[in-house]
């Protein structure tokens, strides 16, 4: 259907190792977000490539960057062959069970090599062209595989490593036309470390392997022995690469990056840049004249050769996104809240085609506040609740550092956490809802509770202010949602469903609620009726999280634990259109107030990921 459409989207598997790259045959990068992979220009233009239904767990990218292989976890753990030219998908591999660990490219593109989980500890070598197998064999039981890496061509073989958790390297030797496949251990001597990464010297006499303890291991291929362990930066080594000159480029936990010269690479060895946060990913640019780099925060960065200068591509949240708000008045601008422990602002600088700029990130003023659940926009205040029972609140254009806190909002002896806020209409209080099934008015200006109600035994999923700001909707997971009078600080009704509520929406017009649940129906209500109104059955295949009304009254959007985003006909139940943009489940969704004739949606995930969507031809 077209009735919706992927039109941007930030997300990023940070912590996976190479999940960013460069591609040498084209001015773009690109790097793995949830379920699928982004083909990013640097002018901020964006296509995506969508094959899996689950989290992508490996990545690899073809020396010519024809070809790129995408592995995913899950009941479906399938690889996925693409050919980047066309987008299209070559072949697909459907031989593993549960995840995929590595995925790496013969430097000829003829040969893809897969490896599957410690539970799964198969090694398969597929023809990239058919992707039929080549040779397999069974690796040792328990024994998770960390990094893998093809040598430069030599003779009519192919010569190949592998490293596994427990320490251990192993290089094969592969016959392709006979397919004889074999492995010899590489002797450690003296060494004892956890690998990380890996690549072979350019003459392929030497395998170049990075640690967790932030050295490089030297090995002699010929010999199959450890030589000399070469200390590179703090906190461990995450990614390695050969420049064009045969250089070791080495990026470290530190986020330094650091270049080896060929003689003595042990001695004097100063980085030439650094990053924030962990490096993950280390690739460079088509014309060489800069590296990619990615890191484990969430951020995709360009650093130059020419001058050590660094130019941010892309950031995104490292963790499940739990909410997403937006100002009144200013509909460039979103706020999103995260498990990270970050709240992020981001502008929309072309409705049209909006790359999401991250303005500004907010950080609680505790190391054990955990996660922000939920957020909302007031003025130049961004106001969150955490999972530590505290509201706080940082100021737009500030610091990181929140600029007040109420303690212990949201704080009971059995439960802890602020899971839903709204602001008033007239921005004069905010109303919260927590872990407990508490719910609570604030005055923004005292910040003193000036109502605290409790009809709920579970957390608060969704709630709303009517526009009259006296009355409240709540809904929580007890399979209950309520109407609550703000002054005698009492219920007004209340209406229980079978199964668990996920999510609430209040339609424009104050009368009419939809709710969707555990029962994977969308239920409509009138709140002057003591029953439902109309039931939608089956809305999504998966169970629905949430659910959002367009600002035209006429639509609204639901959003499912496998990733799908369906729009329906408010008065028929007709599905209008449906995509997936995440590969983790939805958790909100918000029409954004710049919802013109072409109605902008925002929908945020577990993985991490903020899409936004285009609705054409629905106003």
């Amino acid at each position: 259907m077209s009735g919706i459409q992927l039109q941007a989207n930030t997300g990023f598997n940070s912590v996976l190792s190479g999940g960013v790259r460069a591609i040498p045959s084209a001015h773009e990068f690109v790097c793995v977000s949830g379920g699928q992979l982004v083909i990013s220009g640097y002018n901020g233009s964006q296509r995506y490539l969508q094959g899996h239904d689950d989290r992508i767990t490996a990545f690899g990218l073809s020396t010519s960057g024809r070809l790129a292989a995408s592995g995913q976890q899950g009941r479906n753990a399938d690889v996925v062959i693409w050919d980047l030219q066309t987008g299209s998908i070559r072949s697909r591999f459907q031989e593993h069970d549960v995840e995929v660990v590595q995925l790496t490219f013969s430097l000829d593109d003829r040969l893809l090599l897969t490896i599957g989980h410690e539970n799964d500890p198969r090694l398969f070598v597929l023809d990239t062209s058919t992707g039929k197998i080549v040779s397999n064999m069974l690796l040792s039981h328990k024994k998770l595989a960390t990094a893998s890496a093809f040598a430069p061509l030599g003779g009519q073989g192919y010569t190949f490593a592998v490293s596994t958790q427990c320490g251990e390297v192993h290089i094969f030797s592969l016959d392709p036309y006979g397919g004889f496949l074999s492995g010899s251990k590489v002797t450690p001597g003296s060494i004892r470390r956890s690998f990380t990464c890996m690549v072979f010297s350019a003459d392929s006499q030497w395998l170049y392997v990075g640690t967790t303890s932030g050295d490089v291991v030297t090995v002699n291929v010929m010999r199959r022995t450890m030589q000399m362990a070469h200390p590179a930066c703090s906190a461990g080594v995450g990614a390695i690469s050969l420049s064009s000159s045969g250089r070791l480029l080495v990026g470290g936990g530190n986020g330094s990056l650091t270049l080896f010269t060929n003689e003595h690479m042990w001695k004097d060895i100063v980085p030439f840049a650094t990053v924030p946060g962990p490096v993950t990913s280390l690739s460079a640019t088509s014309d060489g004249a800069a590296l990619i780099v990615g890191t484990s925060t969430g951020g995709i960065y360009r650093v130059f050769n020419s001058n050590s200068g660094i130019s941010v591509l892309k950031r995104s949240h490292y963790g499940p996104v739990r909410g997403v708000s937006a100002p009144a008045g200013d509909p460039s601008c979103l706020v999103t809240c995260s498990d990270d422990g970050t709240v992020s602002m981001w502008t929309l600088s072309d409705p049209q085609a909006p790359p999401l700029t991250q303005l500004q990130v907010f950080k609680a003023d505790a190391p054990m506040a955990g996660a922000a659940l939920s957020v909302a926009v007031t003025g130049d205040s961004v106001i969150s609740g955490w999972s530590d029972g505290i509201l706080r609140c940082h100021a737009r254009g500030g610091g990181s550092a929140p600029t007040w806190v109420i303690p212990g909002a949201h704080a009971l002896a059995h439960s802890t956490g602020a899971t839903a806020i709204k602001i008033s209409n007239r921005s004069t209080f905010m109303v919260t809802g927590g872990a407990g099934g508490e719910v609570r008015a604030w005055d923004l200006r005292s910040r003193q509770m000036v109502s605290n109600m409790k009809a709920h035994s579970a957390p608060i999923c969704d709630l709303a202010v009517l526009s009259d700001d006296a009355h409240i909707v709540t809904a929580s997971l007890d399979r209950s949602w309520s109407l609550w009078d703000l002054h005698p600080e009492c219920s007004r009704a209340s209406w229980r469903v079978n199964t668990v509520i996920n999510g609430m929406a209040v339609c424009p017009d104050q009368m009419t609620v939809i709710t969707v649940g555990q029962d994977k129906q969308a239920m409509i209500w009138d709140i002057r009726s003591p029953s439902v109104v109309r039931t939608f059955e089956g809305i999504h295949q998966a169970e629905p999280g949430c659910v959002a009304v367009s600002p035209n009254r006429s639509m609204f959007v639901t959003g499912a634990a496998d990733g799908e985003v369906k729009l329906w006909d408010l008065s028929s139940g007709a599905l209008l259109g449906s995509a997936i943009g995440h590969s983790g489940p939805v958790s909100k969704l918000m029409f954004t107030q710049a919802a013109s004739q072409d109605q902008p949606l925002v929908s945020v995930s577990l993985d991490g990921s903020i899409s936004f969507w285009h609705l054409p031809g629905l106003a």
